[in-house]
């Protein structure tokens, strides 16, 4: 399924996509949303990797 701008920032606003508040708005290119992640700080599959610790693997599945 595809959404459009104004109906991906409406999931968004509505907390449907993402947690309320870990998202920005610049992020919304027409229809995706460009996905960043930090290389320390991190929680993957409910593993905690505090700040300055560097998630050991080359990369995460989403």
């Amino acid at each position: 399924m595809l959404l459009g701008t104004r109906a991906l920032r409406q999931r968004l606003d509505k907390g449907e996509i993402f947690h309320p508040g870990i998202w920005v708005a610049g992020s919304i290119k027409e229809a995706s949303y460009a996905l960043r992640v930090a290389s320390d700080g991190l929680m993957v599959e409910g593993e905690q990797y505090p700040p300055h610790t560097t998630y050991p693997r080359p990369y995460i599945v989403v």
